[in-house]
């Protein structure tokens, strides 16, 4: 039997409004019967506001597993990792029971600026890069480079830089580059074996009114036959299955049959809910 589950979630370890017990708690009501938390990771740079901070990542990890033996469903310890760390590429901490890997930065000649942190920051960036064709090449191939030398699980929001278009950024998403660009990315990243999540984070944020990726990146991971899983990238309680209703008829009107799961013995595939 198909039961929904949310493995991109955030607490107040990082950047997250509500404390695990609250989100776990919240899980329950809302009728999921496991919980993944993917805590920001720690990445040392200073302007980095989201990530864990050091000294307390035993203590989240130290957290989770007591709070296994407190609540009826099952509860996975994993990070959402950036692509970049300011020691170097990031290590996947073998404690973990799953990891995301995801680019929230644009980076060039030592200066970073964040994707999806405000519009005129992604202005200025487009600015810095030259143009936004510039600046989403630089995106895409972090996005590949990350996927073919890490051991993460799941991508996280592929094609994030697309959370303004709907609030009046440049709206770059039906041009020949772009979607050329995008599908050509995500090719060379599903041949390294990832995992892609359908994600409603944006939804529940009101930036957009469609889940990351696009429609027509979706039709592709599925036409590729990509393990797809469905999260909302919770960052509040009340957003742990936001708009998840809609998303898997969407996936199912695109052809989707399945949806990849977390369990005590792995990833495995359950039929979509009908």
């Amino acid at each position: 039997m198909f039961t929904r589950q949310n493995l991109h979630t955030h607490s107040t370890y990082s950047d997250g409004d509500n404390t695990p017990s609250e989100m776990i708690e919240a899980a329950i009501e809302a009728g999921l019967d496991s919980i993944g938390f993917s805590e920001h990771s720690y990445t040392g740079f200073g302007f980095d506001e989201c990530g864990i901070e050091k000294e307390n990542i035993a203590g989240f990890l130290s957290e989770l597993e007591e709070l296994r033996d407190k609540y009826p469903v099952s509860i996975y310890k994993g990070f959402e990792y950036e692509s970049r760390t300011l020691s170097g590429p990031p290590e996947i901490d073998p404690a973990l029971d799953f990891s995301i890997g995801s680019v929230h930065y644009y980076h060039y000649r030592g200066k970073y600026f964040s994707v999806d942190y405000t519009l005129d920051e992604v202005e200025r960036a487009a600015d810095y890069f030259g143009s936004y064709r510039s600046l989403l090449l630089n995106y895409f191939e972090e996005v590949v480079r990350f996927a073919e030398t890490s051991a993460y699980d799941i991508v996280g929001h592929f094609d994030l830089p697309t959370k303004f278009i709907e609030k009046g950024g440049f709206d770059f998403q039906n041009e020949t580059w772009y979607r050329t660009m995008a599908i050509d990315a995500l090719d060379a990243v599903a041949s390294c074996g990832k995992i892609f999540e359908i994600n409603t984070g944006a939804i529940s944020r009101g930036y957009r009114t469609a889940p990351y990726p696009a429609t027509f990146l979706i039709s592709r991971l599925i036409e590729k036959k990509a393990p797809l899983v469905l999260t909302s990238d919770c960052h509040r309680k009340d957003s742990l299955t936001c708009h998840f209703d809609e998303t898997e008829a969407l996936l199912a009107s695109l052809g989707a049959t399945e949806l990849y799961r977390l369990t005590e013995r792995g990833f495995e595939t359950f039929s979509i809910q009908s």
